[in-house]
This record gives structure tokens, sequence and C-alpha cells, in this order.
């Protein structure tokens, strides 16, 4: 049974000229362990479904058709229709997004009590490894754009 089943999405933005098709009819399951990636060109979409998927979506923004179902203990839910409560849970514990750009917030010149953040700061702070290895490739390090 998917974790994530997202059934014919839609999201338009609404501007003065009229409805911007920004997601077309995307479907797609997620099984429990499994990762996605939404990769394509610049501006085909991948964030606005990703905030939707989350209902971050921006003002202006309307989601015209289709359905996010979350499957949580056996129990499936319309992420759509989730209260304040349950979508502050579900964004916390149950959904992430890394946005563009997240190492640019290991930048070196970053400093923690007078310290520059290099690889043995963030050891000696007890940071995990995948964030000292992000500020080594931030130092020089070849990493994929």
């Amino acid at each position: 049974m998917p974790v994530l089943s997202v059934r014919g999405l839609s999201i338009d933005y609404i501007t003065r000229k009229g409805p911007v098709h920004a997601v077309r009819d995307v479907s797609f399951e997620l099984e429990k362990s499994e990762t996605l990636a939404i990769i394509g060109e610049s501006g085909s979409g991948k964030t606005t479904l990703a905030v939707g998927l989350i209902r971050l979506s921006p003002r202006g923004t309307k989601v015209t058709s289709g359905e996010i179902l979350y499957t949580k203990s056996g129990l499936t839910t319309d992420v759509r229709t989730l209260d304040d409560e349950d979508l502050r849970e579900y964004r916390w514990a149950e959904a992430a997004m890394v946005f563009q750009a997240a190492l640019n917030s290991f930048k070196q010149s970053a400093g923690l009590n007078g310290d520059t953040l290099t690889p043995e700061v963030v050891d000696r702070l007890g940071v995990v490894d995948e964030i000292a290895t992000a500020i080594g490739e931030e130092r020089g390090a070849a990493r994929p754009r």
C-alpha cells in the first residue's frame, strides 16, 4: 500500500490575465522507504508541485483537481482536507522538502561562538557527518549542480 498517492493533481496560478497551468494531471505513488526526486527544466512546475503536496503554496495558487492521499497506520487521508493541527503534524513528522541551494545554509563564513564552521568544528559540536561533508564541499570540492 502506498504511503503517498497523488492522483490527477493540477495546480494553477491565478493571474489578472487568467489561470496559468503550472501542474497538469500529475499522478504517482510512493511506497514506504522510497525516495522521490522531482527533476525537470526551470519553470516546469517542480516547486509548485512540491509545495502543493505539503500545502505551502503561495496566495493566488489553486489546486484545480486531484487528490493527495497520505496513508499512516492503515488510515488514508486527503492532505487537502487536514485541519491545522493534523497538517502541522504531517509537515513536521511525515513530509520533508529540501529547498534549492540548501547547502548555502552551511557557508564557511557563518560563525558560532567565534568559531568558523569547518568540518572539525561541526564534528566537535556533534552535528551529523553529512553537514560536515557539505561544508567541505562548499570549501572547494566539486558538487553536482
